[in-house]
């Protein structure tokens, strides 16, 4: 079953618009496991379906990098004769070596192909921001708490002892 799927999913990717996303597990430093998969629209189905095309494997001291994780990629690529020229977006995790402006792996696959789109990880993003917002609401929370409290006895002096405490 597997040769087949993957056969009409490689010759779905020569003929049309994909996009890919690849992440990595790295467990002990030495050896990491990048698995790739493939978003396609699938007129059988009549839906945008993801499918797992590879996994590229890297060793090595250098394993982790933008350069060593790229030439794994684009190994598994070749190897199929897959067209850089029909991928339309990229989904990456944030970090540097993925998305950064320097010696990445989104600046390495734009020298492919500059058309593609690049889209970070929304959990990710959606992580970050909320933490951000969340240590700046504590800090506002910290001075309107105060101010609120002050507020409340101030116009009604027969505020309950136990509520205001736990304001």
């Amino acid at each position: 079953m597997k040769p087949y799927l993957l056969s009409e999913l490689i010759e779905h990717m020569n003929k049309f618009p994909y996009t890919v996303a690849i992440d990595g597990s790295n467990d002990t430093g030495i050896e990491k496991m990048n698995p790739i998969t493939v978003r396609i629209f699938d007129i059988n189905r009549d839906k945008v379906v993801t499918q797992f095309l590879d996994m590229c494997m890297t060793d090595g001291k250098h394993c982790g990098t933008a350069g060593t994780i790229f030439a794994g990629m684009d190994g598994i690529f070749q190897k199929y004769q897959i067209p850089w020229k029909n991928c339309v977006g990229m989904g990456l995790d944030n970090c540097s070596v993925n998305m950064g402006c320097r010696n990445s792996i989104r600046q390495r696959a734009q020298l492919k192909n500059s058309s593609i789109y690049f889209m970070g990880c929304p959990c990710h993003i959606v992580h970050n921001t909320s933490e951000k917002a969340s240590s700046e609401f504590t800090k506002v929370s910290l001075v309107t708490g105060g101010v609120f409290r002050k507020h409340l006895l101030i116009i009604s002096p027969t505020f309950p002892e136990h509520f205001s405490q736990l304001i």
